[in-house]
């Protein structure tokens, strides 16, 4: 049973922890509601603001597809990306469309015109003459356009002729390109236009511009573009894929002329080859027509053919050594920097016969051709310096490794193939030692013409299907999908975009305000005075509004605050029951027992020390305890304004043995309730409070009271309370929630460690939270 009960009580407690903490959130929230507000509504006004200034935002989408994906290597589709998001394409895309068209809103006119109205084609060179120009149509049939320059409003004609024609050819001037629209007859006659600068369209498209592989990097590749105008995003989007697949087919058809005309200059030797074998070997024929064994015949076909091959092996392998050779000498001279002596031998090196069917090989050398490409392509935008042009040097340098690699290793099997090749016609020759001239002749030159006439035929076959591929499928690379005109722009939604935009206002103003209380030094609760002051919490007052008492001088404030004593009319309101729960603490309080004298303290003024100590003394008073109250503050007293008494005769005057105890006593409206003022103002209060008078003023006290309550200055103000506390039964130190700073207060208690005076605990005054404890709710039954 009793670990039932431990465990029990372990669980109430835990959800007493954290009901706290859920309160103490709630309490953050409430008291810094207006910083949240605020915060929240100068986050969302600005923002929806901005929302509804937005032009609305169009997005198209148009999809490349790689018919032959399966063949690609990833760094040629990374290749192939990075081509697409180049300035070069992007410059190309903005000339052919004349991105750099800006059509101005007439000043005269409410309707908007679109480019798209006026012109039906529009494009510019790199560079055209950048400014502002107005197009005017005339009755006539005719139209001018005029460039407008900044000392002159009329401007200067530069391009008029025929509407129709305009229609039909396209016009030309300071850079740029156009065909009118057939929709012009529903335009104003004066249009004003600019030429923006190039640089900036380019850029405004590589901003609005996303290429990206679906799939994760399957075989189509999307294309993106955002702008305020539907058919100009559609349309530029389009044109990009277009640039981006005519420019593809025209490397693919230069590498597809090259390799018709090696296979050409191969075709045309091996024929020559092959007519001088067949030459050989009518004249044989004709010459000797002897009855020869099959069998030799045979192996000296056998012994023809390995002929042949250690020839080639051989003569790939002198091809590919010497390649290398100057591949290293080459190196060596250059150290780890870029150097382009070494593309062309690279290209030489890639291309020798030995590599003809070498798969590896050919994958290495079409990513080192497109790779070397990018970088001369950013070099001549840039310079060699480019932080670009620095990373593909070194993927360059990278792939030459991997071919460098290749190479040697093909050369050491080629090396074996030699050897292999040997040792199989040594065994062949030795079989043959004994055959006729004759036979080894006629084998010889049949084996040859058979050889040739292979290679050539071969050969024609590889030449005929190059120029078969050429013709029928020059690219592998196709538009799969075009962007289409959007209905609607993406960000179309505006109401929940500016509701986000309060949502994370408010969630800001929530952090802020938890932020402020995280940093906030104050202590707020019992937890904090526990956590951080290690001490006994007496009780808590919950707090009294005092508003409207600032306007008033100090005295005059007193009688407002006092006039409000919560504790003597005995109403069973929440703040006089925790006076009165604060008052049986003190009296069976488990450090002392029960106690007789106490002085009443507190770390700063305005922590409601005196108004403690006065509803404290009334609550004593109101069991029928014989109680008397001290105004121990002999600097600013301020119980004689409380309590409607006279200043003097008051505490000094006794210290000062210029009055008697029973003189200085004055009875008050409350029963069994007596208060001493402060009396006259001194200059040295702290020596009389150790005074030899002062123990027989606590004596005379202590035989006629049964309770005697010092309100003595504030800590941070003087040391009187230390110097009582050495003499009573106990200090009660009061702190008022939110104000007190816990530091503060520590470092002040500090002065009691080395003292004989024994701290009976804090009274939190001013706590929010005490008013929503459940037990209160008696009082609004």
């Amino acid at each position: 049973m009793a670990d039932q009960f431990d465990q029990l009580f372990v669980e109430d407690s835990q959800e007493e922890e954290e009901s706290i903490d859920i309160a103490r959130y709630i309490g953050v929230l409430l008291k810094r509601k207006w910083l949240i507000i605020g915060i929240t509504l100068l986050a969302a006004i600005p923002w929806g603001i901005y929302i509804k200034q937005q032009p609305p935002v169009y997005e198209a989408e148009t999809i490349i597809r790689f018919k032959d994906y399966a063949g690609l290597d990833r760094s040629l589709l990374e290749t192939r990306m990075t081509e697409l998001n180049s300035r070069r394409f992007s410059e190309k895309v903005v000339q052919q469309l004349g991105l750099v068209l800006k059509i101005k809103k007439a000043k005269d006119s409410d309707i908007k015109v679109d480019r798209t109205q006026v012109f039906k084609e529009f494009s510019t060179i790199k560079d055209p003459k950048e400014g502002e120009y107005r197009l005017v149509f005339k009755d006539d049939g005719t139209y001018q356009i005029y460039a407008i320059s900044a000392g002159d409003k009329v401007g200067k004609v530069i391009l008029q002729g025929s509407i129709i024609e305009a229609q039909v050819l396209s016009q030309s001037a300071n850079g740029f390109s156009f065909k009118f629209s057939e929709r012009i007859h529903d335009l104003p006659r004066e249009i004003n236009f600019e030429i923006t600068r190039f640089r900036y369209a380019v850029d405004a498209m590589l901003e609005n511009k996303q290429v990206q592989l679906r799939g994760g990097g399957g075989p189509l590749l999307t294309l993106q573009m955002t702008g305020d105008n539907p058919v100009m995003v559609t349309k530029t989007v389009n044109r990009l894929a277009e640039i981006y697949k005519n420019e593809s087919m025209n490397v693919k058809d230069i590498e597809a002329k090259r390799k018709i005309d090696i296979l050409n200059e191969r075709l045309t030797l091996a024929k020559d080859d092959f007519d001088a074998a067949s030459s050989a070997m009518s004249e044989f024929q004709a010459s000797y027509t002897g009855d020869f064994d099959y069998q030799l015949e045979e192996k000296l076909s056998e012994k023809s053919k390995l002929e042949g091959e250690l020839e080639v092996y051989q003569q790939e392998r002198t091809d590919l050594a010497t390649m290398l050779d100057k591949l290293n000498a080459e190196s060596k001279g250059n150290g780890n920097g870029y150097n382009r002596n070494l593309k062309y031998i690279y290209v030489s090196l890639t291309q020798l016969s030995t590599f003809k069917n070498d798969p590896e090989m050919t994958v290495l050398q079409q990513r080192l051709i497109d790779v070397e490409k990018q970088r001369d392509e950013i070099v001549a935008e840039f310079s060699e310096d480019n932080y670009q042009a620095k990373e593909l040097e070194i993927k360059i340098n990278a792939t030459r490794d991997e071919i460098r690699t290749a190479a040697n290793e093909h050369l050491n099997k080629l090396g074996r193939e030699i050897g292999s090749t040997r040792q199989r016609l040594n065994s062949i020759n030795v079989r043959m030692t004994s055959a006729p001239r004759e036979k080894q002749r006629l084998a010889k030159l049949r084996s040859d013409w058979e050889m040739k006439r292979d290679t050539w035929k071969t050969l024609d076959t590889e030449y005929r299907d190059a120029l078969m591929n050429q013709k029928v499928n020059s690219e592998n690379i196709e538009i799969f999908q075009e962007a289409i005109v959007p209905e609607y722009p993406v960000n179309a939604n505006k109401k929940q975009m500016a509701a986000i935009g309060g949502i994370a206002g408010l969630i800001l103003g929530i952090a802020v305000a938890f932020a402020l209380d995280f940093f906030d030094k104050s202590i707020k609760s019992v937890d904090d005075i526990k956590k951080y002051l290690k001490l006994q919490v007496l009780g808590t007052i919950p707090q009294i509004d005092f508003k409207g008492t600032d306007e008033y001088r100090d005295s005059e404030k007193i009688k407002q605050i006092d006039n409000q004593l919560v504790t003597h009319d005995y109403s069973p309101t929440p703040i006089g029951e925790a006076y009165r729960s604060l008052r049986t603490n003190l009296i069976f309080s488990k450090k002392t027992g029960r106690i007789h004298t106490l002085v009443i303290t507190s770390t700063a003024p305005g922590d409601g020390k005196s108004f403690t100590s006065s509803n404290i003394a009334i609550s004593m008073a109101q069991q029928r305890s014989n109680t008397l109250l001290i105004d121990a503050d002999l600097r600013r007293g301020v119980l004689h304004n409380t309590f409607g008494i006279p200043k003097e005769p008051g505490f000094t005057n006794f210290l000062t043995n210029m009055e008697s105890f029973t003189r200085i006593i004055n009875e008050t409206y409350v029963p069994n309730l007596s208060v001493i003022s402060c009396g006259s103002l001194l200059p040295n209060p702290s020596e009389l409070l150790g005074s030899l008078q002062m123990k027989r003023f606590l004596e005379q006290a202590r035989r006629r009271y049964e309770m005697v309550i010092f309100d003595s200055p504030p800590l941070n103000a003087a040391t009187d309370a230390v110097v009582i506390g050495t003499q009573v039964d106990g200090v009660v130190v009061v702190i008022r929630s939110g104000v007190t700073n816990r530091d503060v207060a520590k470092q002040k208690l500090e002065m009691f460690r080395n003292v004989p005076a024994t701290i009976l605990g804090i009274v939190l005054n001013g706590e929010e939270t005490n008013l929503a404890h459940e037990g209160y709710s008696y009082y609004q039954y």
